[in-house]
């Protein structure tokens, strides 16, 4: 094993994999960014689009990250409350959106759920 690992990095395939991945990865960052800012224009507030393989959208402190969270999961999208992640006395409110997992393709179709569980919840028709 440690041999076959040696020579797959001797050969340069590590290499050519990580640029392999670099560049799907920020085919997918920038599509989903675009599409934020597309469905949201100016109230789009997104962090982390750099790097990595998640962003954080902010929500108005008005709509509840963890309403959004759960409304999101009943539409069959997966995006973590921000909340959830800090320490009291700290209250974040935005959502942790990854798309590692999702192909470029589909990523505009979930913006538009997304987007639309926002409203859903912002207008105080959660249940919807």
């Amino acid at each position: 094993e440690q041999m076959a690992l040696a020579d797959f990095l001797r050969r340069g395939n590590y290499i050519r994999h990580l640029r392999t991945l670099r560049a799907l990865y920020g085919e997918r960052r920038a599509v989903l960014c675009a599409s934020l800012q597309q469905a949201l224009g100016g109230r789009a507030v997104i962090e982390g689009d750099t790097a990595g393989l998640h962003i954080v959208l902010r929500l108005p402190n008005t709509v509840s990250d963890v309403v959004v969270s759960q409304r999101a999961s009943e539409a069959g999208l997966l995006c973590r409350p921000l909340s959830q992640f800090c320490l009291p006395p700290l209250r974040e409110n935005g959502l942790v959106l990854g798309y590692g997992a999702v192909p470029a393709e589909r990523i505009a179709a979930a913006v538009t759920r997304l987007v639309q569980v926002i409203a859903s919840v912002a207008a105080g028709r959660a249940g919807d």
